[in-house]
C-alpha cells in the first residue's frame, strides 16, 4: 500500500485519509477473491489460500488503522488478547519472507496469560524484531527464536518508579545467532 506525504498539514491528512479510506474499502470484510484454480491444485490448497488473502487483509486493515491512529494522536483500541495467537500468526507469515537458510522456531509455555494490547501493534512489535534478528545474521545461515512464558514479578523485583505492580505476566523474547551489535 502506498500512503501519500504524511505531512501534519489539514491537505497532507485529508491525502492520508483518502488513501486509507481506499484502503479500507478494497479490504473490506466481505468482498468478494476471484479464485482462478491451477489444474493441478486442489480445492483444499485453493481454500487455504483464500483463507490467508483473507487474514493479510484483515492485517493490512489493521496497519491503517494503526496508521492513522498514530497520525490523528488517537488511542489505540487495546483489548484482552492471546500472545499465543499473535505468534503463530506472525511465524507463519515470517516464514514466508526470511530465506530458507534462516531456522524460524516457536515455543510457547503452558498458562501464558492473555495481556491487554493492540493486537496490531503487537503483531507489528513481533515482526519487527523478528526482522532485526534476521538482519543480525547479516544474510548468514542462522536461527531466530521466539519464546512466549510467563513470568512472575515479586513485590521485591518491582522497578523502583514503575507502575508494573506485581503479578504474573507474559514474557515474549526473540533471539538469534547474529553478531549483535
Amino acid at each position: 500500500m502506498y500512503l501519500r506525504g504524511t505531512s501534519r498539514t489539514p491537505a497532507g491528512r485529508h491525502a492520508v485519509e483518502e488513501d486509507a479510506a481506499l484502503a479500507r474499502a478494497a479490504l473490506a470484510p466481505g468482498m468478494p477473491v476471484l479464485v482462478l484454480r491451477s489444474p493441478d491444485a486442489s480445492a483444499g490448497d485453493t481454500d487455504a489460500l483464500v483463507a490467508e488473502i483473507r487474514r493479510a487483509a484483515a492485517r493490512a486493515r489493521k496497519l491503517v488503522k494503526q496508521i492513522l491512529t498514530f497520525s490523528r494522536r488517537q488511542r489505540s483500541e487495546r483489548i484482552v488478547v492471546s500472545l499465543d495467537a499473535i505468534v503463530k500468526e506472525s511465524i507463519s507469515l515470517l516464514r514466508a519472507t526470511i530465506p530458507a537458510g534462516v531456522e524460524l522456531h516457536r515455543q510457547t509455555a503452558a498458562n501464558v496469560p492473555n495481556v491487554l494490547a493492540d493486537p496490531a501493534q503487537m503483531h507489528q512489535v513481533l515482526v519487527n524484531l523478528c526482522t532485526n534478528a534476521w538482519q543480525s545474521l547479516a544474510g548468514e545461515p542462522g536461527r531466530i527464536e521466539v519464546h512466549l512464558d510467563s513470568i512472575h514479578v515479586g513485590p521485591d523485583e518491582a522497578r523502583p518508579g514503575s507502575d508494573l505492580p506485581p503479578g504474573t505476566y507474559a514474557r515474549l523474547t526473540v533471539t538469534d545467532t547474529g553478531q549483535g551489535m
